[in-house]
């Protein structure tokens, strides 16, 4: 399967941000955007658990973002998602995160405003999902995993 057509038919279908990670390093990232808005590299290091094959981590502005492991040491990562479209208040909640200045803002701000809400089951769905399209294996909710800064993990 050619995965860079699969990350555009993905974000033309469900408008929400994909990024492909090969070896740990980024090597595609579905809309095209600024590398500031990228998943920070903590996010890229709470996903890639050597274990489990899915899992999801949420932000600091009630964000979440998740992560499907594929054969040959490749990974994506999918989101941010939240409930409902940001407010004024969580984008300049997200430019913190972020370290982003509000001169170089304007960018920054509409991208997560193009960001389709979705709920969190849903969210975890496009996950199975992914992973069932990709991998050809079924797994289940109880195989979804929550990563944490603090490094627990529960399942769903």
């Amino acid at each position: 399967m050619n995965l860079t057509s699969f990350l555009r038919y993905f974000y033309s279908s469900y408008y929400i941000p994909i990024y492909l990670y090969e070896h740990d390093k980024l090597v595609a990232a579905v809309p095209a955007q600024e590398p500031e808005t990228y998943p920070l590299p903590v996010y890229f290091s709470l996903l890639n658990d050597p274990i489990q094959q899915i899992t999801y981590t949420m932000t600091s502005f009630h964000s979440y973002y998740g992560g499907v492991k594929l054969e040959g040491n490749k990974m994506l990562i999918i989101g941010p998602v939240n409930d409902f479209s940001y407010s004024e208040d969580s984008l300049l909640a997200i430019q913190k995160e972020f370290a982003v200045k509000s001169v170089s803002s304007d960018g920054f701000i509409d991208f997560f405003k193009n960001i389709a809400p979705q709920n969190w089951d849903s969210f975890v769905n496009t996950l199975l999902f992914v992973h069932f399209i990709l991998n050809g294996k079924e797994l289940s909710k109880k195989d979804v995993f929550l990563s944490t800064d603090e490094q627990t993990q529960s399942t769903v």
